[in-house]
């Protein structure tokens, strides 16, 4: 009797054994896991300047929105897309890193009477999205500017060459140009560089009150102008001087 139980629990003993043979032992997973997960990219805010534009737009003008991510640069890039009906639309880079400042580039189509174009900016990481919403006011108008803007550029790339080399800037520098955004009696003309913003803007009054001021933003690294030169009187005969940046890029 003995002897048979024995022989039973040792065939029970012996095939126990045979099916551990064939399985790994490893780690209990914590209860209510299945194995290994991999973890949600990180989140992320959209900060698009300017909060708001304010100046009316014509076809043809080449409209620059500015785009920060933030976070950090190890949390990887974040994807621009935008899109503008009635309008041309790029973005640079499309791959936004955090610390970097993106451009979305706008250009309206001309328009016979004002119109408002909305302009939507999204990003995306991973399942996060965010988004927002400019609206520019378009206006019937042709660029009449070019000429009277390069002459009132001229002094103050003049003053910059002499003053402040270091930045790179003098008369010969190749310079994108397009009107900027206007209000009033107040006009801007927009001048890119590869590595430069700059908006200059000139009251139209008669002396002492035709001012002229131009905005610097380094492009790329900055979402904010961060030096300004001003001229008191144009025909008074003023000369550059450096004055406190503009809040915020115009448009």
């Amino acid at each position: 009797m003995r002897s048979s139980y024995v022989g039973r629990v040792g065939l029970a003993f012996a095939a126990a054994v045979a099916v551990l043979a064939g399985c790994t032992i490893g780690p209990t997973p914590p209860p209510g896991t299945a194995g290994p997960t991999t973890s949600a990219p990180p989140d992320f805010t959209l900060e698009i300047r300017p909060e708001l534009s304010v100046g009316r737009t014509i076809g043809g003008q080449r409209v620059v929105f500015l785009v920060v991510a933030g976070g950090s640069p190890s949390d990887g890039p974040v994807q621009i897309t935008a899109t503008a009906e009635g309008a041309a639309v790029s973005v640079e880079p499309e791959a936004l890193a955090p610390g970097t400042v993106g451009e979305v580039e706008v250009v309206p189509q001309p328009v016979a009477a004002e119109e408002s174009l909305v302009v939507t900016i999204a990003g995306r990481r991973g399942d996060v999205e965010r988004s927002e919403s400019r609206t520019l006011t378009l206006v019937d108008g042709e660029n009449g500017l070019a000429e009277e803007a390069a002459s009132r550029l001229e002094p103050f790339m003049a003053w910059l060459a002499a003053s402040r080399p270091e930045l790179g800037l003098t008369p010969e520098t190749d310079l994108a140009g397009t009107p900027g955004s206007w209000v009033l009696v107040v006009n801007h003309y927009v001048y890119f560089s590869d590595a430069w913003e700059i908006d200059l803007a000139w009251h139209v009054m008669i002396a002492p009150d035709d001012w002229a001021r131009v905005d610097l933003r380094r492009r790329w690294t900055e979402s904010r102008p961060s030096l300004a030169l001003e001229i008191s009187s144009v025909t008074g005969g003023g000369e550059p001087h450096e004055t406190a940046p503009a809040e915020d890029v115009w448009r």
